[in-house]
């Protein structure tokens, strides 16, 4: 990862998120809905391909399988793409979240001006840290791909609770 320091900036530490399948406490209700979705355009597209008729059926069928697929496995294969391209660091002044690629993008928050500081952390010391005052997640992308939630955060990282110190040390001493 490379990005630019500020004058008198320094790096205290750096990470990337989990990478590969990742499985949230979301599956548990996306994974079964995304197999009933797909068994029923299943049936119904085996039941309008069986018959003579308009092509709009067919096309129908034919999108709602897509998005059906897209839920159950597509999701996943994102989700794991964007975090495989993703890095994290923490400086005496800052957080940045650096993300290259198609979804590319850097955020960069100073540490004075954090709006919030949560830690989820697991029992295997890995977490996440989200630095937003509202849980965007129900709104948008972050149910189905969390690596694509637009609200500021350190995803599924190792030794999370250390990064936390680190930060809300660094985040008492800039005011």
């Amino acid at each position: 990862m490379q990005f630019d320091f500020l004058p008198g900036e320094r790096l205290l530490w750096q990470g990337r998120p989990r990478r590969g399948l990742v499985l949230g406490a979301r599956d548990f209700f996306l994974i079964p809905f995304s197999l009933v979705w797909c068994g029923t355009v299943v049936a119904g597209a085996i039941d309008v391909l069986g018959r003579d008729g308009a092509f709009m059926p067919k096309a129908i069928m034919a999108l709602m399988l897509a998005v059906g697929l897209f839920i159950l496995v597509g999701r996943f294969m994102v989700d794991a793409f964007v975090r495989g391209r993703t890095h994290y660091a923490v400086t005496n002044q800052r957080i940045v979240i650096f993300r290259h690629g198609p979804f590319g993008s850097i955020v960069s928050l100073n540490l004075d001006r954090l709006p919030a500081l949560e830690l989820k952390e697991r029992p295997d010391r890995r977490g996440t840290l989200r630095f937003s005052a509202t849980d965007s997640r129900r709104l948008n992308n972050g149910i189905w791909m969390p690596a694509l939630d637009p609200s500021p955060q350190f995803l599924d990282i190792e030794d999370a609770r250390n990064v936390y110190t680190i930060i809300d040390s660094q985040r008492s001493a800039a005011r």
